[in-house]
This record gives C-alpha cells, sequence and structure tokens, in this order.
C-alpha cells in the first residue's frame, strides 16, 4: 500500500472515531437538558403556574367581551351592524392579535425553559393549549415543531389535546383527522 493509502485511511477512522465520540456526547447533553428543565419545573413551579395563570386570562379576556357584546345583542339593544360597533370590534381584533403574538412568544420561551407546561406536569390546571390555538399565522410553524417534539419528549400527555392544536395550527382541516383514523 502506498503512504497516501495508508494516510487516508487513518484520517477516514480518526474522523469516524471523532464522530461517534461527537454524537454519544451531544446524545448525553439532550439527556441532561431534559433532567435540567424538568428539575427547574420543579424549583419554579408556582411561577410558572402564575405566569401560565396570566397567559390564559389574557388570552381569554378580550374573547370573553364579544361574547358578552353578543350576547346583549339577542335582547336586541345593540345594533350589530352600527360603524361604532364595527370600529369597536376591529379594535379589540387588532388589540387580541398582540396579545396572541405577545403570549405565543412567552408560552415558546417557558416551553424552552421548563419544556411545555402541560397539566399532567404541574400542580394547577390551565388550559394552556389556548396560547398556542391562538397564535398568530407568523409562528404556528415554530409552535408545530415545539409541540412535535415536546410530545417525543413526553411532556404533552393528552393526545386528544395535541391533536385539536395541531388541527388548529394546519388551518381546521378535515384531512388532518382522515390522517388520524388510517393510522
Amino acid at each position: 500500500m502506498s503512504i497516501f493509502k495508508i494516510d487516508a485511511l487513518f484520517l477516514i477512522v480518526k474522523l469516524f472515531y471523532f464522530i461517534l465520540v461527537s454524537i454519544f456526547f451531544s446524545s448525553c447533553s439532550i439527556f441532561r437538558t431534559d433532567a435540567r428543565k424538568d428539575k427547574l419545573l420543579k424549583r419554579d413551579e408556582p411561577i410558572l403556574i402564575e405566569k401560565t395563570e396570566k397567559l390564559v386570562q389574557a388570552d381569554q379576556e378580550n374573547r370573553n367581551l364579544s361574547k358578552l357584546y353578543k350576547k346583549k345583542n339577542l335582547n336586541n339593544m345593540l345594533n350589530m351592524d352600527s360603524i361604532s360597533y364595527l370600529h369597536w370590534k376591529d379594535s379589540i381584533r387588532a388589540l387580541q392579535q398582540k396579545i396572541d403574538y405577545n403570549n405565543t412568544i412567552e408560552l415558546i420561551k417557558l416551553t424552552k425553559k421548563y419544556g411545555y407546561p402541560d397539566n399532567s406536569r404541574i400542580s394547577k390546571s390551565y388550559s394552556t393549549w389556548l396560547v398556542f390555538q391562538h397564535c398568530p399565522v407568523k409562528l404556528k410553524k415554530r409552535v408545530k415543531k415545539i409541540l412535535i417534539k415536546e410530545n417525543k419528549k413526553g411532556r404533552f400527555k393528552s393526545e386528544a389535546t395535541l391533536k385539536l392544536l395541531m388541527w388548529h395550527l394546519n388551518g381546521r382541516k378535515m384531512e388532518f383527522f382522515n390522517e388520524i383514523k388510517k393510522k
């Protein structure tokens, strides 16, 4: 064998060894990160509960205002075609879009730090999934990736809620449910 072939073979073996070692250490760091997230969640649970409660509350406040306005109209007390109603509705919608964006960003940050705060992981039950359900279009792809990752890590216990969220994030298309039935 020539010296060139021996050197090339030696380099390939070293590269292979380097790749194996890199894979081993990166997989160890992944497990360490997951354990760290669980430990952080337990330590900061009261803070996390307070933050998720505020996110869900902010998510629902204006939506409840709209429902209340429509409910009052059942008694024909309000003109739903009036300019003041349409202006109010547009203002509420614009405000809600800002709230939805900020809430989604905040829940993404919390999820990256602690893992998804599913009801099975925290002691108080909040519908945090509502925040991701109402996420803006420009964040949907990012949220889908996060939910898939969190589900694989076992931090999203309710399969029905996950499927509902994915259905919303995929544009509420019926094909999504047909795909589930085939599996």
